[in-house]
């Protein structure tokens, strides 16, 4: 664990007017600093005091705002470090305030995002949790929240770990079988490493799958740009990445693969994703024992996919089993036609999609209103 010799302050709520206003601090000395605003007066961890916030900064001791003080000691905190949250009234005016007596008691001014930052530092998250919190930050809709939320929780990463188990697997039983050769059984050819490869490219190509990409196309091009920033932190916030310098194709990726299981949420509407049927055994229309609607049975239900032509002809898709797992995932259970039930199912993803390219194309100052999404 990192430990940081500074401690930061920012107004973790919205700016406007509210309620509520909070001001965090991170750091070594967020508790020292809290209560040299409220006269010294002991705290207990993890308990919502009733405190008097008062100006340090001003010889008269003013009192700026009365409230809640709270104090979360690490490691078991958000950032693994002392975190202090002081609660008060949400004008932006008595924030500020409130800000300035903490700095003045020698806290610093936060930059964005730094205290996610000290959170992956402190290996409290991972870089996916990182950029899940901003991704749901930034949510719009239902859908984005839902899918930003189970990557919070770890899905994704718990997806890659248990690839790279079992890639861990095959090499420790490939290695053993170089190590022993004069064992009378010939592992390199009994077929389980043929069968560990392809469940490998499989689940790679699952996830792979698991995000389609997009590009803004111009006069029939698709857009090159020389720069490009990879990594971001706020999900399709221009500035909040790295900046690369390379030629490349301007693209968009939105979590929205072929395999997202669709269903009825709490409300009675579709959702897709982000559970995900997986390569196997994949969506009904696979065949191979799948039986949850997923995005792909919808593609071929609305006839978008030709069912003896799927992967150039290399396998076939069963639209009986595809045209049964809508009706009794989404159409039965929504009163819907088995037709209107496969069209919402791809209605959401395409909303989804239009979304990002909305963010995208404003990015860039292009008026996509004469586009067409294809």
């Amino acid at each position: 664990m990192i430990q940081s010799q500074d401690t930061i302050a920012a107004v973790a709520t919205a700016p406007g007017r509210g309620g509520v206003g909070i001001v965090r601090l991170s750091g070594p000395d967020s508790l020292a600093i809290a209560k040299s605003l409220t006269n010294d007066k002991p705290v207990n961890e993890r308990f919502a005091h009733y405190r008097e916030f008062y100006d340090t900064a001003d010889a008269k001791q003013e009192l700026i705002d009365f409230g809640l003080l709270i104090y979360f000691p690490g490691p078991n905190s958000f950032t693994g470090e002392d975190v202090v949250e002081l609660q008060g009234h949400g004008g932006p005016v008595v924030m500020n305030r409130l800000l300035n007596a903490v700095v003045h008691q020698g806290a610093r001014l936060a930059r964005p995002g730094e205290f996610s930052e000290r959170a992956f530092l402190n290996n409290k998250m991972d870089l996916t949790q990182a950029e899940a919190i901003a991704d749901l930050i930034e949510s719009s809709s239902d859908l984005a929240a839902r899918n930003a939320l189970h990557s919070l929780q770890g899905l994704f990463k718990l997806q890659i770990e248990q690839l790279l188990e079992k890639l861990i697997q095959l090499r420790v039983y490939v290695e053993a079988a170089i190590d022993f050769p004069d064992e009378e059984v010939d592992f390199l050819s009994d077929g389980h490493i043929e069968q560990a490869l392809n469940s490998l490219d499989q689940g790679l190509t699952d996830i792979l799958a698991s995000a389609k990409q997009g590009a803004l196309i111009r006069d029939g091009r698709a857009i090159k740009e020389y720069a490009q920033e990879v990594a971001r932190v706020h999900g399709f916030k221009a500035g909040s990445g790295l900046p690369v310098r390379a030629p490349v194709i301007d693209m968009i990726e939105i979590g929205a693969g072929g395999g997202s299981i669709a269903a009825p949420d709490v409300r009675g509407a579709i959702a897709v994703g982000p559970a995900s049927a997986g390569a196997d055994p994949g969506p009904a229309c696979y065949g191979r024992g799948g039986a949850s609607a997923t995005l792909t049975d919808a593609n071929l239900v609305l006839g978008y996919l030709d069912p003896a032509f799927f992967l150039g002809g290399a396998m076939q898709l069963d639209l009986a089993a595809a045209e049964r797992a809508i009706t009794e995932s989404i159409a039965n259970p929504l009163d819907l036609t088995l037709a209107r039930a496969a069209w919402g199912i791809h209605e959401v993803i395409d909303e989804d999609v239009a979304r990002a390219f909305r963010i995208h194309a404003s990015e860039r100052g292009f008026d996509y209103r004469g586009s067409a999404m294809v």
